[in-house]
């Protein structure tokens, strides 16, 4: 089980799956402390995770360019704890396109190309958990989720509400979301600090 501590991966291309990171068929990947950033790829930008387990915290994925989605997971658990996602572009119809088992807390999600959804759940009957973050979208649409998966959100900022939270699977809007400005000390200048 690799752990990748203070680790940046940058400037990479691939043709295929992720130009920054591609984890497959395999166990535990921890990743910590982390940059993945201004890398271009087919169908995910930044990292793909296949049949496998991801925990990643304290990091930061931004200005990758050209994949299909940034994040792409088929069946997998991740977890994902403070992590920024920053200024990215996808060509498709998602930023981050989960599929498996997926935690997140305490993300931050904006300045991203507003032709996609922030998050997209579930092809493949997902469980999603959604806490203490902040998903800003441009007026987009926050989250799509798809039939066969549910999705809990607690205690969210998420731009437009309720109603960015679209799609025909489950959704459990729980307690303490809220559609509010989040107030960052200085986006423009990469201070996402509230």
């Amino acid at each position: 089980s690799p752990i990748m501590d203070r680790i940046r991966i940058s400037n990479s291309v691939a043709g295929d799956y992720a130009g920054g990171l591609h984890i497959s068929t395999g166990g535990r990947t921890t990743l910590t402390n982390f940059i993945i950033d201004n890398n271009r790829g087919g169908y995910s930008s930044a990292l793909a995770v296949i049949s496998s387990e991801l925990e990643s915290n304290y990091g930061t994925i931004q200005d990758n360019r050209e994949g299909t989605c940034l994040l792409y997971s088929e069946p997998s658990t991740i977890s994902m704890s403070h992590v920024l996602i920053v200024g990215n572009e996808s060509v498709g119809s998602s930023h981050l396109l989960f599929n498996g088992t997926i935690n997140l807390n305490h993300l931050t999600i904006a300045q991203n190309s507003n032709e996609a959804s922030a998050i997209s759940c579930g092809i493949f009957n997902s469980s999603f958990n959604i806490n203490n973050s902040i998903i800003l979208t441009d007026g987009g649409i926050a989250v799509t989720i798809n039939e066969s998966s549910s999705i809990q959100l607690i205690f969210n900022d998420i731009e437009n509400g309720r109603d960015a939270v679209q799609g025909d699977g489950e959704v459990i809007w729980g307690e303490g979301n809220i559609d509010a400005d989040p107030l960052f000390v200085d986006p423009d200048n990469g201070d996402y600090h509230l």
